[in-house]
This record gives structure tokens, sequence and C-alpha cells, in this order.
């Protein structure tokens, strides 16, 4: 069953920047996103966020808002990534710690973006099956590390 106050987003590329944003936003995500039926405190209940190569440049809310909520993240990064980069994510990574949340980085050496997605069409992308089995362990150790 689920535990209603021990919850985790985890997110990959667009995915870990809505994660992001949604905890920049908070109540505001609502409007900002025009959702329905957005409970009062969206983010009640959520204890920890895994994020993988998200993107946090323009259009990104975390580095202009900071987080509504501190909760314990994870933030895995390629070093050539050519999209998302390590720049703005590990500008994110140090607002978010400064606001209070603990904040672990791991950046795969060589590792470009999607580097764990064997079939990508972008020919800048290399998938890299270590760092993909490493990366899945790290995301598992993580999630039972915060949830159980």
């Amino acid at each position: 069953w689920v535990k209603a106050d021990r919850l985790a987003a985890a997110g990959w590329s667009h995915g870990g920047w809505t994660v992001m944003d949604a905890l920049a936003l908070g109540a505001e995500v609502a409007e900002f996103a025009d959702l329905e039926d957005v409970p009062a405190d969206p983010l009640a209940g959520l204890s920890t966020a895994f994020l993988v190569y998200p993107w946090c440049g323009l259009g990104a809310q975390t580095l202009r808002k900071g987080w509504q909520k501190s909760i314990p993240t994870f933030l895995m990064l390629g070093e050539d990534d050519t999209l998302s980069g390590t720049r703005y994510p590990l500008k994110a990574a140090d607002k978010i710690r400064s606001e209070g949340a603990p904040v672990e980085t791991h950046i795969y050496p060589g590792a470009t973006h999607s580097f764990d997605e064997e079939t990508s069409v972008n020919p800048t992308f290399r998938y890299n099956a270590a760092q993909t089995a490493d990366a899945q362990a790290r995301f598992a150790d993580w999630m039972a590390s915060q949830l159980l």
C-alpha cells in the first residue's frame, strides 16, 4: 500500500523539469499549467525526488523561484549532455541546497543525454549499458532508502 506521507516523484529529461517546476510552483501549479482539481497543497506527502538529466534552462522555474518544499533529492547528470547540460542543473541543485534541501548529485563521465535509452533516434545520444545498470541500481537504492 501507499503511505500518503511518503510519496516520491521521479522524472527523466522533461519529466525531471516537470517535477522541479511542480516543486517550484507549489499551489501555483494549477494556474501556471491550466490544471483543474488540484488540491490546495499539491506537494503534501511528497517526501523525495529523483531527477535524471532534467532541463533547468529557459522556462524552468527552480532557478527563479526556488522550491516550495525542501525534500531529499537525487540529481543524476551526464557529463557530455548537450541538451540539458550540467551547468544549470548544478546551479539549481545549489539553489535548493541553499534553501535546506539535501541534494545528492552524480555525474556520469562521458555520458550524453539519454545515456540510458538504448534505442534513441538522436545521433548525439549514446547508450551506455554499464552506466544504465548503475543508474538503475542508484534509483532502486535511493527509493528504498527514502520510502521504506
